[in-house]
């Protein structure tokens, strides 16, 4: 399978990411699915989105902040 990797600093990216892994997470403990269980939105965020190639399905991503220090990160979601 042949991907497509697409940086952004879109919220609406970002919430892909989030609302992947919180599906994922509900799956997985068995928690009620809750609706208002929303991504945060923080300042200097950024994502990589993974994309297959052939049907732009939506494959998974890794979504950051910038700290204070400009030389260091803090991962929030990564699926």
């Amino acid at each position: 399978m042949e991907c497509r990797i697409e940086y952004t600093t879109s919220y609406t990216h970002m919430e892909l990411v989030h609302d992947a892994l919180y599906r994922f997470n509900v799956k997985c403990t068995g928690q009620d699915f809750d609706p208002a269980v929303k991504a945060k939105k923080v300042d200097r965020s950024e994502a990589l989105i993974l994309y297959a190639a052939e049907n732009n399905e939506f494959l998974g991503g890794i979504v950051w902040h910038w700290l204070d220090d400009s030389q260091n990160i803090f991962v929030a979601s990564m699926c």
